[in-house]
């Protein structure tokens, strides 16, 4: 083990690993340090959309995407009308095909299961050794570490749980309940071997302890069995404050980059990654690929307002069943 990396990542997440093997590509000494003992055990829907195709490997793409129903009430809507907008991908899977991949790098190097702590904007401990560094790239989490040195507080928080069931099931499907679920939505997505059967929402309007004894009354009266299931839970950020503090960076859901409306963090932790790297390798670009996606996310969020209250938002999710029964809208084709 050396004693000094050009680059320390913490958290080998999806936005960690994506730097990483950005970073493999270049002259750089790099360290992902991971706390966990194995990679890509985090709650997760697995869902992707259309989006997210041009950034994920196709092999590891478990179906062509597929239309997605959506629930409100008593109606039901198939959305969209023509084409299609949903997949999944297995996160485990898909981190650590990356790991397998930069195992071959020369210039990365992994410490998994240790917690790394940053001592200065140069030093960063890991288990007993104070390495140095030149820069660090928090990719740690909702929970970050990192982003807690940096003293930035987290106001915007939201909670995902979900079971990993044993069995796929035959569609993707999307539940809106707002006194279940508050601003947030239960889904059902399948995968290659297992289906996430989960639920989300912001915690300031649906704690989490109340949100997953919401989750399962919903769970009996949909009449789901997850009784051979593994169940996990995780917090998601949605307060960004900034992405570039020195040379120190944020990506992913240590930036706080999750948007609060959809829940989707897989897309901006990996251009947020990218972006980072570049940035660190001094290549220039025409556009900034955070503020792109802060731009998108910030887009959605204008809602949010109005879906923290209980009588709005039970109007706005009526109107939007029933204009997604009417919209003739179409997918671009990727």
């Amino acid at each position: 083990m050396k004693d000094y990396y050009d680059v320390i990542i913490v958290g080998a997440s999806i936005s960690g690993m994506e730097a990483a093997s950005e970073l493999s590509k270049t002259n750089l000494s790099v360290l992902v340090v991971e706390r966990e003992k194995e990679i890509g055990n985090k709650a997760c829907a697995h869902g992707i959309t259309g989006s997210d195709l041009s950034l994920l490997p196709k092999e590891l793409i478990n179906s062509d995407l597929q239309k997605l129903t959506i629930h409100y009430k008593d109606k039901e809507v198939e959305f969209p009308k023509r084409g299609a907008i949903i997949s999944s991908i297995d996160r485990k899977k898909y981190l650590n095909h990356k790991f397998d991949e930069l195992k071959k790098a020369e210039n990365i190097d992994f410490m998994l299961g240790s917690s790394a702590r940053v001592l200065s904007s140069s030093e960063v401990q890991v288990g007993d050794l104070t390495l140095k560094t030149k820069y660090i790239i928090g990719a740690d989490g909702s929970n970050s570490l990192v982003r807690k040195y940096l003293s930035l507080g987290s106001k915007r928080m939201g909670a995902g749980i979900h079971y990993m069931v044993p069995r796929k099931f035959d569609k993707f499907e999307i539940f809106f309940d707002d006194k279940l679920f508050g601003t947030g939505y239960a889904w059902i997505f399948p995968n290659e071997n297992f289906t996430s059967v989960g639920c989300g929402g912001e915690i300031d309007v649906m704690p989490a302890k109340k949100l997953q004894d919401n989750f399962a009354l919903w769970l009996k009266r949909e009449e789901i069995d997850v009784s051979d299931s593994v169940f996990q839970g995780c917090g998601m950020n949605c307060d960004y404050q900034g992405y570039k503090f020195g040379n120190i960076f944020l990506v992913g859901d240590a930036a706080g980059l999750i948007s609060s409306l959809t829940g989707k963090g897989m897309n901006p932790g990996i251009v947020s990654a990218r972006q980072v790297v570049n940035e660190i390798t001094g290549k220039k670009l025409k556009r900034n690929l955070v503020k792109e996606s802060l731009k998108k996310k910030r887009k959605q969020e204008l809602f949010m307002p109005f879906l923290r209250n209980a009588f709005w938002r039970s109007i706005l999710f009526t109107v939007m069943i029933r204009l997604l029964n009417h919209l003739k809208y179409k997918p671009k084709e990727v």
